[in-house]
């Protein structure tokens, strides 16, 4: 085997041949997804659909050479789209017209530093009812893997709280520390043989961060995440007592 982009800083999620001389992909990079093309041999890498558009999930590609998107957004969980015109990804379905009453906590990418000069990255859903220069709870979710990452798509789930927590009044925090996906093999790796080291460090720092930028609360700081993101919450419940208020683990490892 051949690996056509060794020094790709992203992920590549999923991949269909086109002839024998052609691929088109799906990737992770950061917090966004491209869809592109590219060469049997590695060469002519083309993106069709650029990053921060719609989260693009997954893809296939009709006998006709259309292509179908599974795709969500930060205000709509995952929908069907097509390819339209200029490359933009168009919806198909709407499975939750109720959502269009429904007020939504404001989603953005958030950027910061780890102590030692590490570029992070996370996404940060604002509390519903939010009041610039106020300071709120926040409820930190880990993710799992941790070969995993957060995209600036819909992050509402059964052990994510999202919008809930957002409707009650609080922030929610999702970071991706060193070792996620998204960012190239050496980011991936950058974790390994340092099990709950810098890369929950990466985490606090995000946390240490929102409170210096005045919208966090630090005597009301919450974290919770299922797998290693479950590994992360029972050890930040020892290491960093003195940072949380409170944490639920979810399916994590309690004793190596």
């Amino acid at each position: 085997p051949t690996q056509l982009q060794p020094q790709y800083e992203g992920k590549f999620e999923q991949f269909e041949w086109s002839g024998n001389n052609t691929l088109f992909y799906l990737t992770s990079t950061g917090v966004w997804s491209t869809y592109g093309s590219i060469k049997a041999d590695g060469s002519d890498m083309t993106t069709i659909v650029d990053k921060g558009k719609v989260n693009l999930a997954a893809f296939d590609r009709t006998m006709s050479g259309s292509t179908i998107f599974a795709a969500s957004s930060p205000d709509n969980p995952q929908e069907l789209y097509k390819l339209g015109a200029k490359n933009s990804p168009e919806r198909l379905t709407n499975s939750n017209p109720w959502l269009d009453s429904v007020e939504l906590g404001m989603q953005e990418v958030v950027t910061w530093k780890a102590g030692d000069g590490t570029d992070l990255q996370g996404i940060l859903i604002y509390p519903t009812n939010y009041e610039k220069g106020k300071r709120y709870p926040v409820v930190t979710t880990v993710h799992g893997g941790p070969e995993s990452h957060y995209n600036q798509g819909w992050v509402t789930g059964y052990s994510d709280p999202g919008q809930v927590a957002a409707a009650d009044g609080y922030f929610v925090f999702y970071p991706n520390y060193r070792g996620s996906t998204g960012r190239g093999e050496t980011f991936a790796k950058s974790s390994q043989g340092d099990m709950a080291g810098a890369e929950f460090d990466d985490i606090v720092a995000g946390i240490d961060e929102l409170i210096k930028v005045g919208v966090a609360d630090s005597a009301r700081i919450g974290v919770t995440g299922g797998s290693y993101g479950g590994y992360a919450t029972g050890w930040m419940a020892t290491r960093y007592t003195d940072r949380f208020a409170a944490v639920v683990m979810f399916v994590g490892i309690s004793n190596n």
